[in-house]
């Protein structure tokens, strides 16, 4: 907790997240700093602030495992359907596009990972 005091005998006590807010008196309108432990950043270490916000990359993941498990399931789905439904056609065609939704989800986003990784490569690249 930081305290600032007024020469008019105003006195706030600000939580250190004030650190470095400039506020106003309420009594006589004077303006005051409340202080941050002696520091000009206001606490913040900066090369550590900086390396994390240059990291853009974003974590990968392994879509291969996920599509194949997508593709036996859509495949088994599919099959039960145009088996058991057949009667019902068109019960048995959304059953089956429904099962193949999944896998054309996940290779729509491993397309998008791969666009993205490789923008991320491009800009890296040395230009000249």
């Amino acid at each position: 907790m930081h305290s600032v005091e007024c020469e008019c005998g105003w006195r706030q006590t600000f939580s250190i997240a004030y650190a470095g807010v400039t506020v106003q008196c309420t009594q006589c309108g004077l303006q005051h700093t409340v202080p941050t432990f002696g520091r000009d950043d206001h606490g913040i270490d900066m090369p550590v602030m900086e390396k994390l916000l240059a990291r853009h990359d974003a974590p990968r993941v392994h879509f291969k495992p996920l599509l194949l498990a997508a593709l036996a399931f859509a495949v088994v789905v599919a099959a039960l359907a145009l088996l058991f439904v057949r009667p019902l056609v068109p019960h048995a065609v959304a059953v089956a596009g429904g099962a193949l939704a999944w896998p054309i989800a996940i290779a729509v986003a491993w397309w998008g990972q791969k666009r993205q990784r490789a923008a991320v490569a491009r800009e890296q690249l040395p230009s000249g």
